[in-house]
């Protein structure tokens, strides 16, 4: 479904940044991706409530979706999140263009969110180098 840009209340958000947002259990609704259609990077670090992106509430008729789709992803680094699991937990995520990728420090990330982080890796030659070089610079912003 396209949405005009009348409809979308971020149309042009292409990053977005949290850090040190302890008490955030969840950024977003999952009605809300629809609203972010531009959004190519999410990096998210420090928040040691978060256990998603966009939450679904079950029974929430409001929107009907199956899967979470993220088609201009292509970073997400995701940093010192012990509480974090997936992107939607009760939605399968999907991010065709994801290239650079970082997680560290998330114990309880599920295995699919792993996944999607190899599979990003293995389909473009060629990424491997500049996803470690940008994993290093994020993570270590100091040296580089």
């Amino acid at each position: 479904m396209q949405l005009s840009n009348s409809e979308v209340c971020f149309p042009k958000l292409e990053r977005i940044e949290v850090s040190f947002c302890h008490n955030l259990r969840s950024l977003f609704s999952v009605a809300m991706v629809r609203m972010l259609p531009q959004l190519s990077a999410l990096v998210i670090s420090n928040a040691t409530q978060l256990e998603e992106v966009f939450s679904h509430v079950s029974g929430d008729d409001s929107i009907n979706v199956s899967e979470i789709m993220l088609p201009n992803l292509s970073t997400m680094y995701l940093r010192f999140l012990p509480s974090f699991i997936d992107i939607c937990k009760d939605l399968k995520s999907k991010a065709e263009k994801l290239e650079r990728t970082g997680i560290i420090d998330c114990p309880k990330v599920t295995s699919s969110l792993r996944e999607m982080q190899v599979t990003s890796l293995s389909y473009l030659p060629g990424v491997l180098t500049q996803t470690i070089y940008h994993y290093f610079a994020f993570f270590f912003p100091y040296r580089f």
